[in-house]
């Protein structure tokens, strides 16, 4: 996934607030500080969020602007592009027919689209699953959707009949590639079964039914209605306003799907609720837990995930542990705007962040953030630097830090590079540091993710338990 990082301007705080008197408390300072801050730091024009308990929206909010040239304020009403958090969308309306008895999850595609091919010798594609589209491990493509903007009614199925041209990455099943093409086939399959087009049957059968009534998958609809404006960054730090560059052959992936925090709260409340939405039967209990439970192993990781456990996939979700919770999430990206879904289903807590502009880690940073305020604990939340001043630097041994260090992120290896500098690797993310003291240091530089982590100060300190790890003055790791 491609993400864009640094950039200097600070946007103004929007001041749309919702939020139900008679839901548990939350330090709503605390929350928007805390969103906002790492909204700054990254420079992204707006975010919108939502949170959920139970089945209610205990609280939604918008930050900054929606569209920089107008200064329209980014509201928990704003829509915007939401991308592949729409594959649970299509999983669950796959759920919904295979409870209809008009799909089966372990048929093979070739079955309901008999004209299906690869271009694979031995008829390698005929054994695809749906099963295995869903799991994202039919070998298909894991490439991104073609920047085809067609809106004609026959673009989906042209798509899928273009993979006759190319041939499957490995045996399906044999492992697992992540395919946007495996869910444009689905959404094809639903559309042939149902009898009515895909966004049809999302309106009729998800949409309409979980009061997401501004919610939709036409470009022009969505833009009526206010779609906020997608960015991108420029290498100056400026931002550069971006035009809609998917069509209607990756509805199902997520190419079109606009949506706002406040509707997305619904959805969220129904995946917290055995698939009942205010007395509502949107699909069974059991079908909505196949798509929450892992299925496949799934090796994703990135730096500010928190993750202690290897990630595995249901269908339309991550899976995964992190906090000692079982949570299941997923991200999206359509280049200028994007979101992400996060659930802890059996504590019935659910968070969805919205944004528009593209930032390594900072949807993850954020899901896992506001899921900590929902649990009354932002213990584990990493603090942001204190200061972007540069430090005069000095020489200092360096071998006396290294090591492997545990948190409760995980582990984090301190090593000395191939240029005699100390770095810390913490997942995907490999911070150099510069010593400002004897056991002082700050993060100089950190890739795709300077963002976040240039200037943050780290110090070692003895400890009884060993060399801990300090980041802004908070004890953060213990060396092993």
């Amino acid at each position: 996934m491609k993400r864009l990082v640094l950039f200097a301007a600070l946007i103004s705080l929007a001041s749309s607030i919702s939020a139900n008197a008679s839901t548990p408390s939350l330090p709503l300072e605390r929350i928007d500080r805390f969103i906002d801050e790492r909204r700054v730091l990254a420079g992204v024009p707006g975010i919108s969020v939502v949170m959920v308990q139970n089945d209610q929206i205990v609280y939604s909010h918008g930050y900054g602007l929606a569209n920089l040239a107008t200064k329209t304020p980014m509201t928990d009403a704003t829509l915007l592009e939401i991308g592949s958090t729409t594959k649970s969308m299509t999983a669950l309306a796959v759920m919904q027919l295979v409870e209809a008895g008009k799909l089966e999850l372990d048929q093979t595609v070739k079955y309901y689209l008999p004209w299906f091919t690869t271009a694979d010798k031995n008829h390698l594609s005929d054994k695809i699953t749906l099963r295995q589209c869903l799991t994202h491990t039919s070998g298909l493509s894991d490439e991104s959707i073609p920047h085809d903007t067609a809106m004609d009614d026959l673009a989906l199925e042209r798509f899928v009949r273009s993979f006759k041209n190319s041939k499957l990455e490995f045996a399906p099943g044999r492992k697992t590639k992540y395919s946007n093409f495996g869910y444009a086939v689905l959404g094809l399959i639903v559309q042939k079964v149902s009898d009515v087009s895909f966004e049809t049957y999302l309106n009729q059968n998800l949409f309409k039914p979980l009061e997401m009534q501004r919610t939709t998958l036409d470009p022009k609809i969505a833009s009526e209605l206010g779609l906020a404006q997608g960015y991108r960054g420029t290498p100056g730090g400026s931002f550069k306003a971006t035009p809609r560059q998917l069509g209607r052959l990756g509805v199902p992936a997520g190419s079109l799907t606009a949506s706002s925090a406040r509707e997305v709260g619904n959805y969220l409340i129904m995946e917290l609720n055995g698939g009942q939405f205010h007395g509502r039967k949107i699909v069974g209990a059991a079908s909505l837990l196949e798509t929450q439970k892992a299925q496949v192993d799934y090796h994703f990781a990135i730096a500010t995930y928190n993750l202690t456990h290897e990630i595995k996939y249901g269908f339309g979700w991550r899976v995964f542990e992190s906090r000692g919770l079982n949570l299941v999430a997923h991200n999206g990206t359509v280049g200028r705007m994007g979101s992400v879904f996060l659930l802890a289903p059996k504590e019935k807590l659910g968070v969805a962040i919205l944004w528009n502009l593209e930032v390594e880690g900072l949807d993850l940073e954020l899901m896992l953030g506001l899921l900590d305020f929902l649990r009354n604990d932002a213990s584990a939340i990493l603090p942001i630097p204190s200061s972007t001043r540069a430090e005069p630097t000095i020489k200092t041994r360096l071998e006396p830090f290294t090591g492997t260090y545990t948190s409760s992120e995980g582990m984090i290896e301190v090593r000395i590079n191939a240029k005699n500098q100390l770095e810390l690797q913490k997942f995907d993310a490999i911070l150099k540091l510069e010593a400002t003291g004897k056991t002082n240091f700050v993060v100089r530089d950190a890739g795709d993710f300077n963002w976040r982590f240039r200037h943050l100060k780290l110090e070692f300190k003895p400890t009884s338990k060993g060399m801990g790890l300090e980041l802004e003055g908070k004890a953060y790791a213990i060396r092993k």
